[in-house]
């Protein structure tokens, strides 16, 4: 059990390790916010073996929060990034 801690643990850190340079030398938002997903996602996979070797669902409302935040997040860049290539400002945006 031990060995498989270290491996999972290894395996999420190189994950985080190569999720935060494409964070700082992304040259576009969309390779920083993709590498911003590969972290929350490593976090939500740690956290999750941890529920599970441990058998503690306490940890689950912290999952849900996570992977909602990651969702809202992905979805708010993408349409952030589709708006400023069709090229719509402020000026021209009609409410509803």
């Amino acid at each position: 059990m031990t060995y498989l801690w270290i491996v999972i643990g290894v395996l999420l850190g190189l994950a985080s390790l190569f999720s935060m340079a494409r964070l700082l030398l992304g040259p576009t938002i969309l390779d920083r916010a993709l590498a911003v997903d590969v972290l929350l996602a490593s976090a939500i996979t740690g956290i999750g073996a941890y529920a599970a070797f441990h058998r503690d669902p306490t940890v689950l409302p912290i999952l849900l929060v996570l992977a909602l935040l990651g969702f809202v997040s992905s979805v708010s860049v993408s349409r952030f990034v589709a708006r400023r290539q069709r090229g719509i400002d402020e000026s021209e945006r009609v409410e509803l």
